[in-house]
């Protein structure tokens, strides 16, 4: 009993910043966990329909427009810009840290920007969400898994603006750096999730 209550005071008395199981941590790791079973739901369902589709000759073959390589590239700028941001904060330095963190967001309504780019392509190459005959939902599977993806990639941009509120405001430092580490993980996660679905989208269209 003594050695318990020696444990619980030890964890109560360790900073919030430096337990290995932080509350944060523990909930993004829950909604990633979460998102990769989705979209590992859309693979195999898009995987299953295209099959199908083939051998009842129901399947639309389409060009994925330009705007959405811009995308992929986008991605992978502000992937490289926030994982800088985050080594600024662990050095202390914040002013860096901010403007980069700020590029990031720019970076994060470019990627929505060409995403709309992108659809308004698709559908003035005839390729719509709502399906009218059997091929058609070929381009359904594309709205559907990119859109849950957009929904995401605003998720994580909210995360961004709250860290670089944080930023301005000072919360942020070498030794408070959870929030830092929350947003640039997540980030990564999706821009990793990006790129595989990209790639997926053009290996299956």
């Amino acid at each position: 009993m003594e050695t318990l209550e020696k444990s619980v005071r030890i964890i109560n008395e360790t900073p919030m910043e430096t337990r290995k199981f932080h509350p944060v941590k523990f909930v993004v790791w829950l909604l990633m966990i979460g998102s990769g079973m989705l979209f590992m739901a859309f693979t195999s369902a898009l995987i299953v329909s295209k099959a199908d589709g083939i051998k009842n000759n129901a399947w639309l073959e389409y060009d994925i427009p330009l705007w959405f390589t811009v995308s992929t590239l986008v991605v992978v700028v502000t992937s490289i810009l926030i994982h800088f941001a985050y080594n600024q904060i662990k050095k202390d330095n914040s002013s860096k840290a901010t403007l980069l963190m700020a590029l990031t967001m720019v970076g994060g309504v470019v990627f929505i920007i060409s995403q709309i780019k992108g659809y308004e392509a698709l559908v003035d190459a005839g390729i719509y969400f709502s399906n009218q005959e059997a091929k058609d939902i070929a381009g359904s599977f594309f709205y559907v898994i990119t859109g849950a993806h957009l929904v995401h990639i605003l998720l994580g941009l909210a995360i961004l603006f709250y860290t670089f509120i944080q930023l301005i405001r000072k919360k942020i430092s070498a030794s408070k750096s959870i929030m830092m580490y929350v947003a640039t993980f997540y980030w990564h996660f999706l821009g990793f999730l990006w790129i595989y679905l990209f790639l997926l989208l053009n290996l299956t269209r």
